[in-house]
């Protein structure tokens, strides 16, 4: 019976849940008019296949749903897309977006995955004119997404914009193009710091393309502005700029003074490439600290295995009064930007210890030859490098091995049980009780015939 109100159970629980849950579906779209039914009833999970053709819409999705295409050069929609719902993870797949205005924009907190997606501004012909549109526009009211981008094309005037905090954005194996390919700024109205964003970039080229508004048209590829907090991860990509418009700067990182002063970001750059392509004397930078704020909040610049080209052999661009310290430790550099005339806080040269290795110090040749003395001035651009020495182990000093006396164990012999089956005596034993029991029932017998009489 138990058995048969468990399978019941069980029944009706399955029936419950087939019931409340609604399966996802793939549907295929062929117009505008198909492709907003389909997401007006759209279910978390469902897939929109859309045939190649032109779709003039702009979309708001409030669902979880996947837009996928047939090819990214022949389905795409003209028009934007906007997330417009908290907590739902949209895909668009193998497709093209273009607009004259901003294309993907991110406005409530969600996961947004672009594979194979052309996002583009209408009309781009090598320069964005005068425009502002963004490509991927993060903005606060978003802010906590998560964006993931992979073998994609954004071209946008502002390609990727990180407006508002608590981000993470991936780039993969794709082409970010703008008159600032990445911004990560808060706004230059803002008066606090956007904090913990993230941005991760690998196997990419990051091109910055100037524009001509005027001979104040100056940014960055890369822009850092009202952070705090902020990881930069680049790894195994291209960084540059191109198109120099004469009397404009296009810094390749800037950490911008026009926003609040930025704290704490740290940057690292590792096994890439950063071109500066600015030929002018007093043009572009590879890296660029714009104010004396910026130079004292730790805002960290770390490069590995790392190759810098600049057309005006500019790398770094800080005030007069100020240096370039660069630690190399390991391999990895580190650069500090510090006051003229000042020395080394022992803070900074600080340094994690490594297992099986004795730290020598820090030295001003890569050939270890003469140490550097932390009581030094600095009175111009400074290199040192981490000496590390490996620690000589003890040698193990085999002991001799003895052979131990062997004594033998005296034998005790146990004494023989014989088998209860087959001992005479238990069975001689066995009979005579049952005799014994037999007469005692035999006398009681006996007197009760008695007393019956």
């Amino acid at each position: 019976m138990k058995r048969i109100l468990s399978f019941m159970a069980v029944a009706l629980l399955l029936t419950f849940i087939g019931s409340n849950v609604a399966f996802a579906d793939e549907f295929s779209v062929s117009n505008v008019t198909e492709l907003n039914e389909k997401l007006a009833s759209a279910k978390d999970g469902d897939v929109l296949v859309l045939a190649d053709g032109s779709y003039n819409v702009d979309l708001v999705l409030t669902s979880s749903v996947t837009i996928k295409g047939t090819s990214t050069e022949n389905t795409i929609i003209n028009g934007s897309i906007t997330i417009g719902k908290a907590d739902i993870n949209v895909t668009l797949d193998t497709l093209s977006v273009t607009k004259a205005g901003t294309i993907i924009k991110v406005d409530a907190k969600s996961t947004v995955n672009l594979n194979k997606v052309n996002a583009f501004y209408a009309g781009y012909t090598d320069t964005f004119e005068r425009n502002s549109a963004d490509g991927v526009f993060l903005t606060k009211n978003g802010s906590g997404s998560i964006v993931n981008i992979t073998d994609s094309k954004i071209v946008a005037k502002y390609a990727i914009w990180v407006n508002g905090e608590e981000n993470t954005v991936n780039i993969n194996s794709s082409v970010i193009n703008g008159w600032s390919a990445i911004d990560i700024s808060n706004g230059s109205s803002s008066v606090d710091t956007a904090k913990n964003n993230k941005v991760i970039v690998n196997d990419s080229e990051i091109i910055g393309t100037n524009v001509y508004n005027g001979p104040t048209d100056s940014y960055g590829v890369i822009v850092i502005g009202g952070q705090e907090n902020l990881v930069l991860d680049i790894t195994e990509s291209t960084v540059k700029n191109e198109f120099p418009v004469e009397g404009n700067v296009m810094d390749v990182i800037l950490i911008s003074d026009a926003y609040v002063v930025s704290k704490n970001t740290d940057v690292t750059i590792t096994k890439t490439d950063l071109i500066n392509n600015d030929a002018a004397v007093d043009g572009s930078a590879i890296i660029n600290y714009s104010s004396e704020d910026i130079q004292k909040e730790n805002n960290i610049i770390k490069m590995n295995e790392t190759t810098i080209t600049s057309a005006n052999d500019l790398v770094y661009n800080v005030l007069n009064d100020y240096v370039t310290l660069t630690l190399v430790n390991e391999g990895e550099s580190s650069i500090y930007v510090l006051p003229l005339n000042t020395s080394v806080s022992e803070d900074l040269l600080k340094v994690a210890e490594v297992e099986g290795y004795t730290f020598d110090g820090w030295f001003i040749d890569e050939e270890f030859k003469t140490a550097f003395d932390s009581k030094t001035l600095l009175d111009g651009d400074l290199t040192l490098y981490a000496k590390f020495t490996k620690k000589v182990e003890d040698p193990v000093i085999d002991k001799p091995v003895v052979d131990e006396p062997t004594v033998d164990e005296p034998v005790v012999e146990e004494p023989v049980v014989e088998n209860p089956s087959t001992n005479d005596n238990i069975v001689m034993y066995v009979v005579a009780s049952l005799i014994s029991i037999i007469g005692i029932g035999g006398v009681g017998y006996y007197f009760k015939k008695k007393l019956v009489k």
